[in-house]
């Protein structure tokens, strides 16, 4: 059964000069189930399918070398399967030899790679699981080093042979060609055949589509010609990025005839998309406002083109004190999302699963000209259920197990008036509140609204722009 989320999107933002983003708070949150295996320097969670089998991978220390290896793993609510290599790569070097899972299908069968790699040699060659172990999908290719990305419902696999996107299908190895490119890789493919990958051209990266016999680059988005194509749907609409500028990525999703840009989690936050599913929800990292410098990626869902939500609001407390989830990988039909963070300071893999509740979670930000800012310690009621939270070092709050019904939400910080605003939590259709509400600012003259401009002695500068909540 597909659990549905409600959201209603409120403006709960303080800017200066920009009005810097929207976040939105929706009626559902996520148990996050941690993908750490025993013994496990870290790991990441790549793929999972809608039985809620997930795939990855951990890295190991490697006893006999000193050295660490990576193992490719199948999890399931039951435990871990952890994949062995190809009886070649154990041949050659037993302590070194390694997997990785890369896709998963409908059926439960995997795409991967098996190698091994020491001081004076290596290989790698793409795997496919079904009901043995690890195989590879054609005739081995000696000296030719391949990989498998994703796999669909008939068993067909792509990825990557030798320096060129390729499908493996019914033991037969098809490479991808893509005119002037001098490496590529085909990262996703659906249940008709269809294919996207990036292929490298003189003129960097570009994301290209295989539908049937004919391969084409993606349309671009305006001013932007370099990206990737990450993951396609059955109904042939892919997710990926495109770069602005020769630096900023902006996350993409390709559907029909459109080429949608997809919002990070405030203005100019670059982002990317990895996964999406059926209802075209997807997943990926945006950079997080407020995060200092280098900025932090966070795990991100847009379940709507226009919406951008951060998925650590959507867990508990608790969770996000202890987890830092940098980025969704995938999402399935019943909206289960893998992906990978930081936990006890090692990076690890973590499936996130819906529960039938309401919640609501938010994060307030200050823009000062060139550089959000978190509010810190400010106070946020549910009036009338007893329910608070207090915005963390990063503006964050998190409310979990909120009853329906409409209520007054209660925002107070040192330094800004008390505002109040009506929300209204239930299983309705989802529901938009759009009202841009004005603050009063303590030790400021007058409103802050899209006209006023107001000295800031303390700061020594002077404001042009909106405030919100």
């Amino acid at each position: 059964m597909r659990i549905r989320m409600h959201r209603k999107s409120l403006l709960w933002i303080v800017s200066g000069l920009f009005l810097l983003a929207t976040q939105p708070v929706w009626g559902a949150h996520y148990r996050l189930i941690p993908l750490a295996q025993e013994g496990a320097l870290n790991g990441r969670a790549t793929d999972l399918n809608d039985a809620g089998t997930v795939v990855g991978f951990s890295q190991f220390p490697a006893l006999a070398s000193g050295g660490l290896v990576y193992k490719g793993y199948v999890w399931t609510e039951a435990g871990y399967e952890t994949l062995t290599p190809l009886a070649i790569h154990v041949a050659k070097d037993k302590n070194l030899s390694f997997t990785k899972a890369w896709g998963i299908n409908a059926a439960g069968h995997l795409a991967g790679e098996s190698g091994y790699s020491n001081a004076s040699d290596g290989d790698c060659k793409a795997v496919i699981k079904t009901a043995g172990p690890l195989r590879h999908p054609a005739p081995l290719q000696a000296g030719i080093v391949s990989r498998g990305c994703g796999i669909n419902a008939s068993g067909e696999i792509c990825g990557q042979s030798g320096t060129t996107a390729a499908v493996w299908q019914a033991e037969a190895l098809t490479l991808v060609p893509l005119a002037e490119s001098t490496q590529s890789i085909a990262l996703g493919i659906n249940d008709a055949g269809d294919v996207v990958g990036e292929a490298q051209m003189a003129t960097g990266k570009r994301p290209f589509l295989k539908r049937g016999s004919v391969v084409s680059e993606l349309p671009p988005l305006a001013g932007m010609n370099q990206g990737s194509a990450q993951d396609i749907n059955a109904a042939g609409s892919a997710a990926g990025w495109m770069v602005l500028n020769g630096y900023q990525d902006v996350a993409v999703l390709w559907k029909g005839e459109s080429v949608v840009a997809l919002p990070g989690l405030g203005m100019m936050m670059g982002c990317k998309a990895f996964g999406l599913n059926t209802a075209h929800e997807v997943v990926g990292q945006s950079q997080i406002p407020g995060s200092g410098w280098p900025m932090k990626w966070g795990a991100v869902l847009w379940k709507e083109a226009e919406s951008v939500v951060d998925l650590s609001l959507l867990v508990s407390p608790e969770t996000r004190a202890a987890w830092h989830m940098a980025c969704a990988t995938a999402i399935n039909s019943h909206g289960w999302i893998t992906g990978y963070g930081t936990f006890n300071n090692r990076e690890a893999g973590f499936v996130l699963k819906p529960e039938i509740t309401q919640s609501v979670g938010g994060t307030i930000i200050t823009m000062l000209p060139g550089y959000p800012l978190p509010v810190k310690g400010g106070t946020v009621c549910l009036e009338g259920t007893g329910l608070t939270a207090e915005t963390g070092d990063d503006g964050r709050f998190f409310i979990a197990d909120v009853p329906e019904g409409t209520f007054e939400l209660v925002f107070s910080a040192e330094g800004l008036k008390s505002k109040i605003i009506s929300v209204t939590i239930s299983e309705a259709d989802d529901v938009v509140i759009s009202e841009t509400e004005t603050l009063l600012v303590a030790g400021l003259s007058g409103d802050v609204d899209g006209s006023a401009r107001l000295d800031m002695t303390d700061a020594h500068r002077a404001l042009t722009g909106s405030a919100g909540l």
